[in-house]
């Protein structure tokens, strides 16, 4: 079913702190940008570059084997992944404000419960805990909050976002591991809980609105409706189309979408856990990995903010298709049998991973609307994160069988070929009724 998701214009506050909102000199979205960079940053803890810095720990106090510790990190990803939709329709009913404020309490009890795990079955509860409400409902809620503010601009946004945090979370990583050092990983945990719950809940409590129509205004900081003397697009954008998730369900770009998304998470987070070993392989240092690392955070800051412009401007399909075409050609400088070429994979790779995380925080809104966001985005942070969960042990497997990393960098080759041309075909759904405006 298709819905117009114009806002009427509201002639009266609803409250001191509305009316002050929307008489600031500046758009207000910019103040929820940067708590969706706040709030993307503290999931750094249930992402995997965050957990990794505490694994040695794991394994050495716990008695956990590698195979152990890894088997339920996978486990606990699958398992967060399945609730990805759920918490998506709830941020449909109950606003992004208030799913933000529980997830983040929920994080926040979950770094406190991390310090105290004992064993291999508290630890499976941590991982799921932090990759259900940290890699998956905080990064959702954070890139949904800024869709909803922003329109014709959201793709900068997106890049400001991606650029912001990306960042802020390599410093982040810089003091965890200094905090480990220096403290201990179980009080670094317990800090990490205070830091998180301090940091966003007052910013949640008094600032953050879910919507611009909240405080009487619209997507990009407009007073009201465009008049009908707008241009084609700027219309486009005035009356957004809104497909509930049935619709979607229905569309070719959805699944197209779909595809890219788990190839993207798949491949990348096998990549990134398999790093160390793709270079050990080539006789390379371990160091010369983690400085590769280090790079392709540079190199991801460096592009997300350009792609972010271009997705204002460049049909978001073709850029979607560039980024997996540059993923393709990272793949086969990965491939070369010269040493010297695989941190140039890697940077590659990086860069092309930015685009499409760019790409992905606009697209959605751009092709479906913002009524039913939350559920559609959920339905594709699922495959994202059951991907993810997938990916280093398929290349770990392919490893072990046939002794070496080729086979599976092939595989992924072949994947982003296909991804690639089916990135071509998805273009925006069309209407099957006139809006009215």
């Amino acid at each position: 079913m298709l819905r117009s998701t114009a806002a009427p214009a509201r002639t009266t506050a609803r409250g001191p702190s509305v009316s002050r909102f929307a008489n600031l000199p500046f758009f207000y979205g910019w103040v929820i940008l940067a708590i969706a960079v706040v709030a993307t940053v503290a999931t750094t803890p249930g992402q995997t570059h965050g957990v990794t810095i505490f694994n040695p720990f794991f394994t050495e106090h716990l008695k956990l084997t590698k195979t152990q510790l890894s088997g339920a990190y996978m486990v606990a990803t699958l398992l967060a992944g399945f609730t990805m939709p759920w918490l998506g329709s709830w941020m449909d009913k109950r606003g992004i404000r208030v799913m933000m404020t529980l997830v983040v309490c929920g994080l926040s009890g979950t770094c406190l419960l991390a310090s105290y795990v004992s064993d291999f079955t508290s630890l499976l509860v941590v991982f799921f805990l932090f990759r259900m409400l940290g890699q998956g409902a905080l990064s959702l809620l954070a890139s949904n909050a800024v869709g909803m503010w922003f329109d014709t601009r959201l793709g900068t946004a997106n890049g400001i976002l991606s650029v912001l945090s990306t960042l802020i979370t390599s410093q982040v990583l810089l003091a965890m591991n200094q905090l480990v050092l220096d403290a201990g990983w179980r009080m670094t945990y317990r800090i990490i809980a205070i830091c998180i719950a301090a940091s966003l809940l007052p910013l949640l409590a008094f600032l953050f609105r879910n919507r611009p129509e909240d405080i009487g205004r619209y997507p990009d900081g407009r007073a009201g409706p465009l008049n009908s003397t707008a241009n084609s697009q700027q219309q486009h954008h005035q009356v957004q189309q809104s497909y509930d998730f049935g619709r979607v369900l229905r569309t070719r770009c959805y699944w197209i979408l779909i595809a890219t998304h788990v190839a993207w998470s798949l491949i990348g987070t096998a990549l990134i856990f398999h790093i160390h070993g793709l270079f050990a392989a080539r006789d390379l240092a371990a160091t010369t990995a983690n400085q590769t690392l280090t790079q392709l955070f540079i190199a991801a800051a460096a592009i997300q903010l350009i792609s972010g412009i271009l997705a204002d401007r460049v049909p978001l399909h073709l850029l979607l298709a560039t980024s997996s075409g540059g993923m393709l050609v990272a793949t086969g400088l990965l491939l070369s049998a010269d040493p010297s070429l695989l941190s140039t994979g890697y940077l590659v790779f990086g860069m092309s991973q930015a685009i499409t995380g760019v790409v992905s925080g606009t697209i959605f809104i751009r092709y479906f609307g913002r009524n039913h966001i939350g559920k559609i985005r959920g339905s594709v942070f699922s495959a994202m994160v059951a991907g993810s969960a997938l990916g280093p042990f398929v290349m770990g497997f392919l490893y072990e069988q046939l002794g070496s990393f080729t086979p599976s960098l092939w595989l992924f080759a072949v994947s982003f070929l296909v991804v690639t041309i089916l990135t071509m075909l998805a273009t925006p759904p069309k209407p099957d009724q006139a809006i009215a405006s």
